[in-house]
């Protein structure tokens, strides 16, 4: 099936790096190289996205011991986010001042406030 008018799905063989890298903040960029690098080659990267302010990485595979390897390594690559700013990949925490939540540093997140109250004007 062709995927390439259709920005958010993924075609049989998964995300590759490049959707990956493209689905997140450049400061989760070392969280998606880790992802990508220790990737077997029997799993699938099938989603990347922020979620509730961290990342999340959705993948498919056979369940073999090299699968469930590989899914803590992104349980702990999700939780590693928690404490990454999404947008320069600074020292962050989560910030829910907004609608929509974010793992930010104090520098973003003022950049954030400003923006915002901007909007308001």
């Amino acid at each position: 099936m062709d995927f390439k008018g259709y920005p958010g799905m993924v075609n049989d063989e998964g995300y590759t790096y490049k959707q990956a890298l493209k689905s997140v903040g450049k400061g989760w960029r070392k969280l998606i190289r880790t992802a990508f690098y220790f990737k077997p080659a029997s799993v699938r990267i099938i989603q990347v996205k922020e979620k509730f302010g961290t990342l999340t990485i959705y993948i498919a595979g056979s369940y073999t011991k090299e699968f469930d390897e590989y899914y803590r390594l992104i349980n702990a690559l999700e939780v590693n986010s928690c404490v990454v700013c999404e947008k320069c990949g600074g020292y962050g925490t989560l910030d829910t001042k907004y609608y929509w939540m974010l793992t930010l540093c104090e520098k973003c997140k003022t950049k954030r406030d400003k923006e915002k109250s901007e909007e308001l004007m």
